[in-house]
């Protein structure tokens, strides 16, 4: 559940919009007030820099995909 909610904050979801959605999803208050405060924390250098790691990795995933896999003639 945490890690979707980073997922929704990185494309841009507020916490406090994620915390009202979990909540009519039917996640505890608990649970919901957990994810929110999780990510009100972070700060905006944090978010930034996750954002750039988040970058690289989907930049070189893509560039690995484009590639063959074959070593040496051999599947």
């Amino acid at each position: 559940m945490l890690a979707q909610a980073v997922e929704c904050y990185l494309a841009g979801m507020k916490p406090g919009e994620q915390r009202r959605n979990l909540l009519a999803a039917g996640v505890r208050e608990e649970a919901a007030n957990f994810v929110h405060d999780h990510l009100a924390d972070v700060s905006v250098d944090e978010m930034a820099d996750l954002r750039q790691r988040v970058q690289f990795y989907r930049d070189d995933k893509a560039r690995r995909d484009g590639r063959s896999t074959t070593l040496g003639g051999l599947s």
